[in-house]
């Protein structure tokens, strides 16, 4: 089994894909894309990637719909919605609904990657040996 992180790239964009798909490569991350959100569902039950990238338009549902499903499967699913500006407003209340990690708007650059990449790969950690064992000591009360 590979460590490789995989990402799922859902948007009707060959062009957004292509450059997502560019600026995971550069990070050691491998995609499954589609542009289908009939697809998207299966493709994310099939592979369960770290994080999925979702367009907010992505047909013949939207990509809210999707997120719902991909939630109802999955209430940890991690999503980022990619939205073009004149859908913002739309995406923004997208995410809040099914709690995305983040919105990236149209034409997506590196650098919009690169901003929003902490919120898109918070890495929830185990406390270290070290302070399981200070949580074991009593307390001094």
């Amino acid at each position: 089994m590979s460590d490789t992180p995989c990402a799922l790239i859902a948007l009707r964009d060959p062009i957004t894909t292509g450059r997502l798909k560019m600026i995971l490569k550069q990070r050691g991350w491998t995609t499954e894309t589609t542009s289908s959100s009939e697809d998207a569902v299966s493709i994310y039950k099939a592979i369960r990637p770290r994080v999925v990238f979702l367009g907010i338009d992505l047909p013949p549902n939207d990509g809210h719909d999707t997120a719902l499903q991909i939630r109802a499967d999955d209430n940890q699913g991690r999503i980022v919605i990619i939205t073009p500006k004149n859908r913002v407003e739309v995406a923004n209340k997208t995410s809040i609904s099914i709690g995305a990690l983040a919105t990236l708007i149209t034409p997506i650059i590196a650098s919009d990657v690169e901003t929003a990449w902490p919120k898109i790969c918070l890495l929830y950690t185990s406390p270290s040996p070290r302070d399981k064992r200070q949580s074991r000591m009593p307390s001094s009360a």
